[in-house]
Parts: structure tokens; C-alpha cells; sequence
């Protein structure tokens, strides 16, 4: 059986950036968005930002994400998180929400920082400091989803084992 996938995004420079005015989402969210509801993946948004300012954000900004997150986390969270694995966004405050296996991923743009390397897939993505309608990098994000479920699902899928031909081995034989 194919474990769970879960994804944890962070907000803030991320999904995009915020001026004290405006919360300028970055391009191609939608794509990612609809990347996640195809293959079914539980979305966790966890953010170091205060729970107040998160959740307005994505209430205003990001309401695709509040529509589709399990999980929307912030700063209380991340220090609870923090107190008890030395991790802001730790792998094993997610793990202990599901009774199955799961296959874990994060996009953050301060990966090493913010995530432990027991994460499936930690994707690191170029900061979003300031609207640039042009960026790419959500793209990149879900090539590099797409292709880590792949090569995971084939490491799954192992030959099968050839058996011999016994002496009461019959062959079927089609008849047109």
C-alpha cells in the first residue's frame, strides 16, 4: 500500500512575501495547489509567523490554501516544535498526527534551518522577497515533487520473482 503524502509549506517568502501592506502571492501557487489535490497529499501550511498574522493571510491572500489545508500552523506550533525536537517545522511533530506511514514533504525557503533531515523530500526554494511576475520557481517546486514521487514509486515496485516451470505447469493457450 502506498503511504499517505503529506506536504508542509512554509508562508512567508515562499508562497510569498509580504510588504506591511500587501501579501504578494507568488506565481504559479495555483500550480502547486492543483499539483497537491491531484496526488492526493494532505497540505500542512506551517508558519514561524504569529497565528494572528497567519491566519489573516491566508483568509485574504492565500484562500485556496485555507480551502485545502489540513493543517494550518504558526508560530505557537513552531515553538512547541522547537521545545521538543530543536526543530522549528520537525518531521516527527507531523508523523505523530497520522496512524499510517506517510511520505513527508517540505518546501521551505530556509530548509536546513527550519526542517529535519527526516523529511522524505526537503525542497528548497529561491526566497520570495519582492513580486516578480516573472518567477519560476513553483514550477521547479513541482517538477521536483513529480519526480521524487516517481523514483520513490519505482524503488516500491521491485520485479517479480521468475518461477521455473513445474512438471504440472500448463501453459494457456488463446484460441482466436
Amino acid at each position: 500500500m502506498n503511504p499517505l503524502i503529506v506536504c508542509v509549506l512554509d508562508m512567508d517568502e515562499t508562497l510569498g512575501t509580504y510588504d506591511r501592506q500587501t501579501f504578494h502571492v507568488r506565481p504559479k501557487i495555483q500550480t502547486l495547489i492543483n499539483l497537491l489535490r491531484y496526488i492526493k497529499s494532505d497540505i500542512i501550511l506551517w508558519s514561524l509567523g504569529r497565528d494572528e498574522y497567519v491566519q489573516r493571510i491566508v483568509s485574504h491572500s492565500l484562500p485556496d490554501i485555507c480551502k485545502y489545508a489540513t493543517k494550518i500552523f504558526g508560530h505557537t506550533q513552531c515553538n512547541r516544535a522547537y521545545e521538543r525536537y530543536n526543530y522549528y517545522k520537525a518531521s516527527e511533530h507531523i508523523r505523530i498526527m497520522y496512524d499510517c506511514d506517510i511520505f513527508l514533504m517540505g518546501v521551505d525557503d530556509k530548509v536546513s534551518q527550519n526542517m529535519d533531515s527526516q523529511y522524505d523530500l526537503r525542497i528548497q526554494i529561491q526566497p520570495y522577497k519582492q513580486p516578480n511576475p516573472n518567477d519560476k520557481a513553483i514550477l521547479e517546486v513541482c517538477e521536483k515533487i513529480i519526480n521524487s514521487l516517481m523514483k520513490a514509486q519505482d524503488l516500491r515496485h521491485e520485479p517479480l520473482p521468475v518461477s521455473e516451470p513445474s512438471d504440472d505447469y500448463v501453459e494457456n493457450v488463446w484460441v482466436y
